[in-house]
């Protein structure tokens, strides 16, 4: 028989909290990863001095790993209920994301080319609102989780645009 462990008010889950806890560890680790790979590239080399309405560099690390938290925290919410292999589109939809963030800061950051970071900014929004809709389905508050990377985006949608056009306001 198995029991339902929950954890402060989240709802019971099927899997043991030792079990619970390597799963967000992993989630986490994974996503977490992504940065890790940003970070080889090193600082922001495209100026957004140029935008006098961008955030300065020093709040977007802590904004990117909010974001880097809340995406696996989501996943894991999901996680707990299910198995993975009735999890199949949203785990492609939690993987995909990091790939394209990857995609969208190589084009920017390494090749210098904000018209293609802005395509893959544009894919990756695409791709969190799809996982947002799929998770509120199965689990709301996995699905309200993933409300701030989706305006984290949207900002990030707006500065890389601003980028591309040249217009400062």
């Amino acid at each position: 028989m198995q029991h339902q462990h929950s954890i402060l008010f989240f709802k019971a889950s099927h899997r043991t909290l030792p079990e619970q806890g390597v799963g967000l560890f992993i989630y986490l680790i994974v996503s977490f990863g992504l940065e890790i790979f940003d970070r080889w590239f090193g600082t922001l080399t495209v100026s957004l001095s140029q935008i006098p309405w961008a955030l300065p560099t020093w709040p977007q690390s802590p904004l990117w790993a909010f974001y880097h938290i809340l995406l696996p925290f989501s996943m894991w919410l999901l996680w707990r209920k299910a198995s993975l292999h009735t999890l199949k589109l949203e785990l492609v939809c939690f993987l995909s994301p990091l790939l394209l963030e990857a995609a969208s800061f190589t084009s920017l950051l390494a090749l210098q080319l904000p018209l293609l970071s802005l395509i893959f900014f544009l894919l990756l929004f695409c791709n969190l609102l799809l996982f947002l809709l799929l998770v509120r389905k199965k689990d709301r508050l996995a699905g309200l989780v993933l409300f701030p990377p989706l305006g984290w985006l949207a900002y990030m949608i707006t500065v890389n645009m601003a980028l591309c056009t040249g217009a400062p306001n």
